[in-house]
């Protein structure tokens, strides 16, 4: 039996889902669940902290964040109570907050974990808050709590990449990338694209509305973005479905410049963000910066605890996977945004200075000095309409999942912010894939559709997930090289009227190939090409196929069925390798003869006796038959998205008869 994913997360559970639990222990027969006691952690220090069963209504003091600035500014704080077992085994302690920036608005995202002091011993830090609430009630994570976080958090802790998984992701991926070799994408069809476990759905975004009642909610670190292409948008809310996502205009990543410098040389740089990392502890802003450079994304909440070259913040997850290498960097908050639903703190990060270790229900815990792989992205953008050329460099967390994702969305608000956003454009695009292993991937494409040629990206950054993803071997990119040329029109035209000059032909003899082009309101183009035919090509009857891009695709799959598919590492690189730019008129010959693929590895013009005994001695789903073997393959580039597809029989005689 599977059962979806309770969210319980800053609430209790329904009584629907009570009674389904309730049900379950009794039906087989289980003893009632146990809560068991709170054990504190080896890290308390009673002189300076304070447990919960010490607090009391009324009791007053004070906690620290960051309102404006990179220096913390103090608030105020009075408990209210303690919701005992809010989370299994754990408590919430509720608190009134006061500050004049807090002033008739409930608690601000962004604050998670701001430290509370009572007495001047720490207790927690700030972490939920109920939504369109105009009062400041707080729900406060104990510091006994979280430093079970802090505990376990080491720079020797196993890799987050080296877990089994499973081949959902790489399935979604790779389904995402064959359905855009398809047609385009276009915002009637984009519902049917996926990515990653939760729809990819690329449509425009679903109008927001306000819930019947009010809950207790995690202040979750809200993500900055410095996006504004939909698509772009639409593809990171698809990545982060639980996660507030703010679109920001401008870059959210800078360099900690408050800290007493007025120089913007690398080296000044370096040195005040260690200086910053030095001073960072709680009270301060903390980042998660996912995409760096000329976009930028990041995760901004507060520093709650430092204990040497580790702390702990948030006071709740960030995304709750467990073991974690995010990246993590101090932050700057230039203000705070008053909002009817949840207030935020606007910000952006300062450079990384270590990285996020562990991520789990009370709290992050990160380690100073350490870092997060990022990997590189090099974009170049050309639209002669516009603004000519434009670069960009980009620094995107290399994970396995993630990665590919916020390379997609980058790639996609790149060809926006040189372009446009919206309306019918064909891309020109080539593009390269480094990874670790010494894999790379060099291809061009082209594609048209509704979104100023944003489906590039797209294309890109699935081809780049079912690498990281591939369950074969583990891979991680070096290097994400794109360069595009968007072109403002539609430009397409049907292939038709194919014919040859003759009907027979000689091994070695030219064929004049001729046909037509029909573009959308144009008037009518005829072709002509010449291609010679191999001189010790046999006496036979030949196919000769003339077609568009999804033709040539559909030819592969008749043709030998197992060339389109992945079976191991090299036979993914063959399958990402191959392209069909659809601007380009496929020319291919084909023979009747038969064959046969072991493996993959095609075998051609075999005797009926040897094609039995293979299919015979064959291991069970490694044998293929092969119907017709490829002559000659040629592409002509054209001006057009070609669409159409035509077969003729061309007659080959050494004796020039028939």
């Amino acid at each position: 039996m599977r059962f979806s994913t309770f969210a319980l997360r800053g609430g209790t559970p329904t009584f629907a889902a009570a009674s389904l639990l309730a049900m379950i222990v009794l039906a087989c027969g289980l003893p009632a669940p146990v809560i068991a006691e709170t054990t504190g952690s080896v890290l308390f220090d009673a002189a300076r902290m304070m447990r919960v069963s010490e607090l009391k209504p009324g009791m007053k003091g004070y906690g620290l964040t960051v309102f404006r600035g990179i220096k913390p500014e103090r608030f105020e704080a009075e408990i209210v109570g303690v919701r005992h077992h809010a989370f299994p085994g754990e408590d919430m302690i509720l608190c009134k907050l006061s500050h004049p920036v807090l002033q008739d608005m409930g608690v601000v995202a962004g604050m998670s974990g701001s430290p509370v002091f009572i007495d001047g011993k720490l207790i927690g830090a700030v972490a939920y808050g109920w939504t369109f609430s105009k009062e400041p009630l707080a729900g406060i994570t104990p510091i006994e709590h979280m430093l079970r976080v802090l505990e376990v958090t080491s720079d020797q802790l196993r890799d987050p990449e080296d877990l089994s998984g499973s081949k959902e992701t790489f399935h979604a991926y790779m389904e995402m990338r064959r359905t855009l070799e398809l047609r385009p994408l276009h915002n009637a069809s984009s519902s049917h694209y996926n990515c990653r476990k939760s729809d990819f759905d690329l449509s425009a975004s679903a109008a927001i509305s306000l819930p019947e009642t009010f809950q207790l909610e995690p202040l979750a670190a809200p993500l900055y973005a410095s996006f504004s292409s939909p698509l772009a948008i639409a593809a990171l809310r698809a990545t982060f479905p639980n996660s507030p996502l703010y679109s920001l205009a401008g870059s959210a990543s800078g360099t900690a410049s408050e800290v007493e410098t007025s120089t913007t040389s690398g080296s000044a740089e370096e040195a005040t963000t260690g200086a910053l990392a030095a001073a960072l502890e709680g009270g301060y802003a903390l980042a998660i910066p996912l995409l760096e450079g000329d976009l930028a994304l990041a995760g901004i909440g507060t520093v709650s605890y430092r204990a040497g070259d580790k702390l702990i913040a948030f006071g709740h997850p960030m995304f709750d996977f467990g073991v974690v290498r995010y990246p993590m960097a101090p932050a700057r908050i230039h203000s705070v945004v008053r909002s009817v639903a949840r207030p935020f703190k606007l910000g952006e990060s300062l450079g990384q200075i270590g990285c996020i270790r562990q991520d789990r229900l009370p709290a992050v815990g990160g380690v100073f000095g350490s870092y997060a792989r990022m990997f590189p992205v090099h974009v170049i953008v050309e639209d002669k309409e516009y603004r000519g050329r434009r670069e960009f460099h980009y620094r995107v967390w290399s994970d396995k999942e993630q990665g590919p994702s916020l390379a997609m969305s980058a790639l996609t608000e790149s060809l926006a912010a040189a372009g446009r956003s919206g309306g019918e454009t064909a891309v020109e695009f080539r593009y390269t894939i480094a990874l670790d292993d010494g894999t790379s991937i060099s291809k061009e494409d082209y594609f048209v559709d509704t979104y100023g040629g944003g489906t590039a990206g797209i294309a890109v950054g699935s081809e780049l997930g079912m690498f990281t993803t591939n369950p074969y071997k583990k891979v991680s990119p070096t290097l994400v090289d794109f360069h595009a040329t968007l072109l403002a029109r539609y430009p397409e035209a049907q292939l038709r009227a194919v014919a040859t000059d003759k009907n027979l032909y000689r091994p070695g003899e030219i064929v004049h190939l001729l046909w037509e082009l029909q573009p959308y309101r144009k008037e009518l183009e005829r072709m002509t090409y010449d291609v010679a035919l191999p001189p010790d090509l046999p006496d036979g009857d030949y196919e000769l196929v003339l077609t568009d891009a999804a033709g040539r695709e559909a030819l592969d799959t008749q043709r030998n069925p197992a060339s389109t598919q992945i079976r191991d590492y090299p036979s993914l690189v063959e399958r990402v390798q191959r392209s069909y730019p659809r601007n380009r008129i496929y020319v291919v010959l084909l023979d009747n003869d038969t064959g046969a693929a072991i493996r993959g590895q095609e075998l051609s013009r075999l005797p009926s006796s040897v094609i039995a005994t293979l299919e015979s001695t064959t291991e069970a789903g490694h044998y293929t038959s092969v119907r017709g073997n490829v002559i000659f393959d040629q592409r002509i580039p054209t001006a057009y998205e070609i669409t159409g597809n035509n077969r003729l029989t061309l007659k080959v005689r050494r004796s020039g008869r028939e």
